[in-house]
């Protein structure tokens, strides 16, 4: 942790929160979503990378420092910050339509559109394979054009699609070349979303503006400028490169994102049982890897810093609610994985920064629970709207309730902690407290396999503990505390419906 953020806790936990009046005139909304973005920052007490910008929004805001994505794959990760709701409600565990299940879901975005705000968004917000044209023979069949029309629905001015014009001669896993960031699609998003801000600005409603980066999703292409900011021998390899003793291994994905590429070992299949084999990377070649997201991470960050400059041009930063997220973490060579799609802390993991100015001095950040989940209650409490209902199927209009709880108790200091743990779903569900993950496969109503990894003790996740009897309390209390989280009701065969 930063000196300076540390000293902002401690004057925190002495004095109590001052909260400011509430304005009476609508606060606008900057959504600013990350693709697979760690919480890798400053701000989250990483003192090699290069952060700045996104470090001064973390400043004024909350950081969730225990945030987890709802399913560790960006099409449902995305849709369930839409909806409000699990992947088993909307059907979206994968890339599936997310209108293909529940044709009348009301978005984030759309419900502000429906009570008058401007909405309007460009980049990677929802996961194009996810919204656009339905298939009339195939409802919830990934889309086609979603990349060129986004979710209509959502936005009462058309999105806008932007993309760079560099293209890898080579198709390696990383390069840096010596361009200027409007060549690659960020920062022509960038601009893209500059332009918006501008148009929303001169409007004479409040906007809710989504902005989104690609990078740091592979293959790993920045500026060189970036490449610069760090010493490649400066970066260590993950310690702890094996699956966890006794771990299930349903909660891991066999093979990883980067083997394959020209550049990285490809995978075989064993002699032995035909199943694909994915070799250790070598020792450089993970520190070329590692460099390269950095990278990423610190190209995106610039992007942050000239949107943050612009709201402040224009005279809309007291005005507007700031949401910095990653759709979920990444696994950088820890356990031998390099993506997400698994159910552990590497993939679940990802930042949430929310920094409203309408509260006055926020509580600068948390160990409580949070996930993407209660991200539509949270905004729709911070811009005093009402929390409408889903719909249950194509015909009935309403049934299901928002998942998720609002942060603004914990973003004021009113309450700590507004949960016990948060749920993510992948083949098996995940819960992970402020020490522990539990894990269960649950098939049928019965509990195939368990696993139990306690974060004071093993950070690194190397044993699973489920089996051990001085946890068997534990176990028990975390199995009742998953299926009374405010989002069990919709995980259906945790539930046993």
């Amino acid at each position: 942790m930063k000196p300076q953020r540390m000293l902002h806790v401690l004057a925190m936990s002495i004095a109590a929160v001052s909260i400011a009046a509430p304005k009476k005139e609508p606060m606008n909304v900057l959504f600013l979503a990350v693709d697979d973005l760690k919480p890798m920052l400053g701000c989250y007490g990483n003192e090699r990378v290069k952060s700045p910008h996104i470090d001064r929004l973390a400043d004024g805001g909350t950081v969730f420092l225990n945030n987890h994505c709802q399913w560790p794959v960006c099409g449902p990760s995305r849709a369930s910050i839409a909806s409000g709701l699990m992947p088993e409600e909307t059907g979206v565990m994968g890339f599936k339509a997310m209108r293909g299940k529940l044709t009348n879901l009301v978005t984030l975005p759309e419900h502000f559109r429906n009570q008058g705000y401007e909405t309007a968004a460009t980049g990677k917000i929802n996961d194009p394979r996810c919204v656009g044209t339905l298939n009339p023979k195939n409802p919830t069949a990934r889309t086609k054009d979603g990349r060129d029309i986004d979710d209509p629905a959502s936005w009462s001015i058309p999105y806008v699609h932007a993309s760079g014009i560099y293209n890898s001669p080579t198709k390696r896993s990383c390069e840096s070349p010596d361009l200027p960031d409007d060549q690659f699609s960020d920062g022509a998003v960038c601009n893209e979303g500059l332009a918006l801000l501008e148009q929303l600005a001169q409007g004479d409603k409040p906007f809710f503006l989504g902005i989104g980066f690609y990078k740091p999703h592979v293959p790993w292409y920045a500026p060189k400028k970036y490449w610069d900011l760090y010493e490649r021998t400066e970066f260590p390899l993950e310690e702890f490169q094996e699956l966890p003793k006794g771990g299930s291994l349903g909660a891991w994905k066999k093979g990883t994102e980067v083997h394959g590429y020209p550049d990285t070992p490809n995978a075989y299949p064993s002699p032995e049982t035909g199943e694909m084999v994915y070799p250790r990377i070598p020792d450089d070649k993970q520190r070329e890897l590692i460099h390269s997201y950095y990278a990423c991470v610190s190209f995106i960050d610039a992007q942050v810093g000239r949107i943050l400059a612009k709201l402040d041009e224009l005279g809309l930063a007291d005005n507007t609610i700031i949401v910095l997220w990653g759709d979920h973490g990444y696994h950088l060579g820890d356990h031998g994985q390099w993506g997400k799609h698994t159910l552990m802390e590497g993939a679940t993991r990802s930042p949430l920064i929310i920094k409203a100015p309408q509260l006055g001095e926020q509580v600068p950040e948390t160990r409580s629970p949070s996930g993407h989940i209660d991200m539509y209650r949270t905004l729709c409490e911070l811009t005093r709207l009402e929390v409408p209902k889903q719909p249950k199927s194509k015909k009935a209009k309403d049934g299901h309730t928002v998942k998720g709880v609002s942060l603004v108790p914990v973003m004021t200091g009113e309450q700590k902690s507004v949960r016990k743990g948060i749920l993510t779903h992948k083949g098996g569900y995940a819960f992970r407290t402020e020490r522990y993950r539990y894990i269960e496969f649950v098939k049928g109503g019965k509990v195939l396999a368990r696993d139990l990894y306690d974060y004071e003790t093993d950070p690194k996740e190397t044993v699973n503990l489920a089996d051990e009897k001085k946890y068997a309390a534990i176990v028990k209390e975390l199995a009742q505390a998953m299926r009374e989280s405010p989002e069990a009701a919709g995980c259906y065969e945790l539930m046993g419906k």
